[in-house]
């Protein structure tokens, strides 16, 4: 009899461990593995990314499925064919048997050429080189995966003609190119189009010199808060001519002439080139879905156009 009840007790808490074991829920699960995957390109011949150790990384590509255990520090590579740009790739993590965690990501171009002199691509290992401790720091908030170098042409205010690059967010980058375009044909002026780590990624320096750049990753100047241009989603715009103006305060100095805005009343000599609302630019930058700080209330800050 005392065995009987003894084994009747001995399956009860079998069954209720697995009932507890089977009720813990999904997010929990996935919330104890990690799974990081690196941006994927048109000519990525690999899934890369870091997993939690002991763990199989699966990706399936229509009927056919490529597999990859985590190494020894977490980091796997899934070898795939090339894919085609906008194409979307399923990421499964397995432990056993078990799906613990998945990422869907979208195939992006490696490279876009838009028009002679126009095109963006991927942050490649150069560029890296160029902008790391600098513009770009390691951080949580924005990767060099979606970010995109830029390439454009414009006029100087002598009339001529020059390269020029920027780094945006891969949302804007199509954007840019287009915008620039339109800028050049229509042989609209910027001083200078370069990245700002050519001053050090000190935004003061590049104001100063009248050059026009999007990338930092910086706060919003007295806050703690990341600005657009952290995220790669703002750009200044002849920003010496364009002066940031908060009552006395004006940055650049140098462009303290510009704080007068009407074209009648300002003596710079580039005054004709000032942003006004509904302008040329203005309207080239707001078609595309941004906003001019110069229509913010409390500050206006004339040489800068974001998008959310």
């Amino acid at each position: 009899m005392k065995h009987a009840t003894f084994k009747k007790l001995f399956t009860a808490l079998i069954c209720a461990a697995v009932a507890v074991t089977c009720c813990v829920p999904a997010q929990t699960v996935a919330k104890s593995y990690k799974l990081s995957v690196q941006g994927l390109y048109t000519d990525s011949a690999a899934v890369k990314g870091t997993a939690t150790r002991g763990t199989v990384v699966k990706v399936k590509l229509g009927s056919v499925q490529y597999q990859a255990k985590t190494r020894r520090g977490g980091g796997f590579t899934v070898k795939i064919p090339r894919q085609k740009a906008g194409t979307k790739v399923q990421v499964n993590l397995y432990k056993g048997k078990q799906r613990v965690k998945k990422k869907t990501l979208k195939v992006y171009p490696a490279q876009v050429e838009y028009r002679d002199g126009f095109s963006y691509h991927k942050i490649t290992s150069a560029v890296k080189k160029r902008i790391e401790g600098k513009s770009y720091k390691k951080n949580k908030h924005i990767n060099l995966d979606q970010l995109r170098y830029v390439r454009v042409k414009h006029y100087d205010f002598d009339g001529t003609i020059k390269a020029g690059e920027l780094i945006v967010n891969r949302k804007i980058a199509q954007d840019m190119v287009e915008i620039f375009y339109e800028l050049y044909q229509n042989k609209y002026p910027l001083q200078e189009v370069s990245l700002i780590d050519e001053y050090g990624a000190d935004d003061g320096r590049s104001m100063k010199a009248n050059n026009t750049s999007a990338f930092n990753y910086r706060k919003i100047a007295g806050t703690k808060t990341l600005s657009r241009h952290a995220y790669g989603m703002a750009i200044d715009i002849n920003p010496r001519i364009n002066p940031y103006v908060a009552g006395n305060f004006i940055d650049p100095k140098n462009g303290s002439v510009y704080a007068q805005r009407d074209v009648k009343k300002c003596r710079g000599a580039h005054k004709k080139w000032m942003i006004h609302k509904n302008d040329f630019i203005y309207q080239l930058f707001i078609e595309h879905g941004f906003e001019w700080g110069g229509d913010w209330k409390r500050i206006k800050d004339y040489q800068h156009f974001e998008k959310n």
